[in-house]
């Protein structure tokens, strides 16, 4: 995640880019881990975590 930030700070000094990039890296890492476990506690799990 800090790579992530730094990069992407680098790149734009946008720090919403970074948060936003890592979010979705963060999500798609829990959906794809989500898949083999009861989804709907999975994503709200996801989302405390994540956010």
């Amino acid at each position: 995640g800090k790579l992530c930030c730094l990069l992407s700070q680098n790149a734009s000094g946008n720090a919403q880019v970074c948060l936003s990039v890592r979010l979705s890296v963060c999500l798609s890492v829990c959906l794809c881990v989500c898949l083999s476990v009861c989804l709907s506690v999975c994503l709200s799990v996801c989302l405390s975590v994540c956010l």
